[in-house]
């Protein structure tokens, strides 16, 4: 290549990038969306934990949002380990990441057919096209623009591979393509895409060429095709075998008894001409389409009737316009796993799913308008024209609908307003509000998800939650006992329901569902902590640390059950054991202030004062308001006559909680060691006026010793 076409495709590649970057900049100050997010990072405890030994060996094992997909996972790790849990960092990949593919959309591209401009505009639409905004801006979809990364690099690899025959660079591809199926198996359709670019453009597939008869189809040509993609179908196989086994045992496969064939097989016709209407025409977007109830036969013939043309079409004009069977194919077969034969989720059709099958209607486009501006010999500056206002169009759509994804808040207002009776919508937006604490809104939302959808047991689980938080006990026993009724495997509700019952001291009752959500789900943590929880009421102490043991063994991140773990096994006098437990947490959390100040009490009782000072250090370095750290670490330091130190941290306390008369009280307590008596009587004093009426302690405690001989103690004793 000359050395001016080089720093052509150079500026090509810089404008791409700086172009994505510029238009979906915003997103770097958005937050997080309280739809999939929290799973992912935002309340996710182990990435939370950054990359580590134990985190990774966790991405390959976690089934976690009904997914294996263990390469997302060590990306939002490795964001977490570098950025923190910063939602702003979060988008900021997922940006570079989508800026990265554009540029590498158009190497590709501009490598196979030697068409520099037309695949710079395919790279460009695939960079702006408001309908990847879903992709883009949702940090849940990370594994989009990652999986999609390495799709573009398998094709370049292969594509290296087909032209220099290079078995490096085909190793290469199956490596690139294994990745990718690790950060989603939306990948599993590449395989055959590569025999479609083998068609067109890199003309290895030479259907027409026959010495013979230049008309006949030539067969043979595709088995040696075929037979160098086996490796790639078995990965294919593989994947796809391990997703579906992931996503039905975790729920995510709908029953054709919820969601019958023919419905499916209309809404999969119907999505894929919406999806080509989206492209054309990109509003309006919204976060979650609604599956409707039935499609009007007519419709469903119609879009049919659509796609027969369009296969007609394409296969007719193989021969002169190869590009438009290869652009066709390409849409229609790689949406065929998330078009919804196989049903995952409970949504229509997804913006998201057109990430990479756009790519292959922008082909069309792009080398069809190419072909007939040839055969009209429209004027280049015309050409210029055409393709700018068609940018000026894009970018500012894509720009309004990045901000449709600055909070939940804004993104479920926008996808009320602009769809029909979107009860998840409805309900996810309850949800922002009862995060908020705007319970009676959360409420209200709920209540209209079930006026849309009054079998959502979702919607009924959740009205309950919020219920409760209004104290409604009965209100949401009744909404939890429809959920089960609608869903008697569900066993969120079976836990939820448990808390409930526990709170209104049904005990029995209690214990019923949550042993119920444990065997619906034997590895579901927070059912097991709150079954120990009421076996510790019952006064069941063995069976409630078998039960606080399996959360831990479920979820060994899940800080509050290991604290219970190793309070409940100190009770029993099993200190040793207790410890190891704390010892085993912190290496798991080694940041949690929890973790060190317990291991620290537990060192403290058994009378190792020096090592209780230095975790309660710990445990206050880590959060410099925990105030049962400092509580502890005055009461260590008095005993071991640390006494200045000890009124710092009891008076930082103060300012933490002024109005809890025990800090006071400890106040006092430090100055009558140090015999500073006025100081002690006035601690003293307004430890009583707020509240402190432990006369017995205040008469016993020998801490007060020097001070008890003094006027103002027992004018105080007297005035009590």
């Amino acid at each position: 290549m000359e050395t001016s076409g080089v720093r052509r495709d150079l500026l090509i590649c810089l404008t791409l990038f700086i172009t994505t970057m510029a238009l979906y900049w915003q997103v770097t100050t958005y937050d997080y969306i309280n739809f999939d997010d929290p799973e992912y990072v935002a309340n996710n405890v182990v990435v939370k934990q950054g990359i580590s030994k134990e985190t990774i060996a966790w991405a390959f094992k976690t089934t976690k949002t009904a997914n294996w997909h263990p390469l997302t996972w060590i990306s939002y790790l490795l964001d977490v380990h570098f950025f923190g849990s910063t939602p702003g960092f979060h988008h900021l990949i997922n940006l570079l990441l989508h800026a990265t593919n554009a540029v590498l959309l158009f190497i590709v591209f501009r490598r196979m057919t030697a068409g520099v401009w037309s695949s710079a505009i395919v790279a460009a639409l695939f960079a702006i096209h408001p309908l990847h905004v879903e992709s883009v801006v949702w940090i849940s979809e990370r594994k989009d623009v990652l999986s999609t990364l390495f799709w573009i690099l398998v094709m370049w690899c292969y594509t290296g591979y087909a032209i220099h025959k290079d078995i490096k660079r085909y190793l290469a591809a199956l490596v690139f393509f294994s990745l990718g199926l690790m950060a989603k198996p939306m990948l599993v359709t590449l395989p055959c895409i590569l025999l479609l670019l083998d068609y067109w453009p890199l003309d290895r597939l030479r259907l027409f060429r026959e010495k013979t008869d230049r008309n006949k189809i030539s067969l043979a040509s595709m088995f040696p095709l075929i037979r160098e993609k086996i490796p790639f179908f078995v990965i294919t196989m593989a994947s796809s075998i391990v997703t579906f086994i992931v996503q039905k045992s975790e729920g995510a496969v709908k029953s054709l008894d919820l969601m019958p064939l023919n419905l499916r097989l209309a809404n999969a016709v119907d999505s894929y001409i919406s999806y080509l209407k989206n492209m054309i025409w990109p509003y309006p977007l919204a976060v979650f389409y609604p599956y409707p109830a039935y499609y009007p036969w007519w419709q469903t013939i119609g879009s049919l009737l659509l796609l027969i043309a369009m296969f007609y079409l394409a296969f007719r004009n193989m021969k002169r316009h190869p590009y438009l069977l290869v652009g066709w194919l390409w849409y229609v077969g790689s949406l065929v796993p998330v078009i919804g034969i196989v049903q995952v989720g409970s949504q229509a059709m997804a913006d998201r799913y057109t990430y990479v099958p756009a790519i292959g209607i922008f082909v069309i486009f792009v080398w069809g308008i190419h072909e007939l501006l040839q055969h009209w010999h429209i004027h280049k500056a015309g050409i210029v024209t055409a393709t700018l206002l068609l940018f000026a169009a894009l970018i500012p759509a894509t720009w309004v609908q990045t901000t449709h994804w600055k909070d939940s808040m804004t993104l479920f207002r926008h996808a009320i307003a602009v769809t029909t009776d979107n009860y998840l919508a409805h309900s996810n937006l309850a949800g922002t509000y009862a995060q908020n604490r705007q319970f009676d809104k959360a409420i209200e939302h709920y209540f209209e998800a079930l006026r849309v959808k009054p079998d959502y047991a979702m919607a009924h689980n959740n009205l309950g939650l919020a219920l409760v938080h209004k104290g409604h006990y009965a209100d949401a026993i009744e909404h939890y006992a429809e959920a089960l009724r609608l869903n008697p495997d569900y066993p969120e509700a079976h836990n939820n329901f448990g808390i409930a019952l526990a709170q209104q001291g049904s005990l029995k009752q209690a214990l019923k569902h949550y042993r119920k959500a444990i065997q619906l789900r034997p590895h579901y943590a927070e059912a097991h902590y709150n079954l120990a929880t009421v076996l510790i009421k019952e006064g069941r102490m063995d069976e409630a640390i078998s039960h606080y043991s399996e959360a831990v063994n479920s979820d060994p991140y899940f800080e509050t059950a290991i604290i219970l773990l190793a309070l409940a096994l100190s009770q029993q006098g099993q200190i040793d054991e207790a410890v190891l437990t704390l010892e085993n947490g912190l290496k798991r959390l080694p940041t949690s202030a929890g973790l060190n100040n317990h291991l620290g009490m537990l060192h403290h009782v058994s009378g190792n004062l020096d090592t209780a000072v230095i975790f309660y250090r710990k445990a206050i370095s880590l959060q410099s308001d925990h105030s049962e750290a400092l509580d502890n670490l005055a009461a260590a330091l008095v005993h071991q006559k640390a006494y200045e130190e000890a009124l710092i941290i009891s008076k930082k306390l103060v300012n933490l909680h002024p109005d809890r008369s025990e800090t006071y009280y400890n106040v006092a307590c430090v100055y009558a060691r140090q015999r500073q008596i006025e100081e002690s009587i006035e601690w003293l004093r307004k430890a009583i006026e707020r509240g402190y009426s432990n006369w017995e302690m205040i008469k016993t405690d020998q801490d007060l010793e020097n001070i008890r001989h003094t006027k103002d103690y027992q004018a105080l004793i007297r005035n009590r």
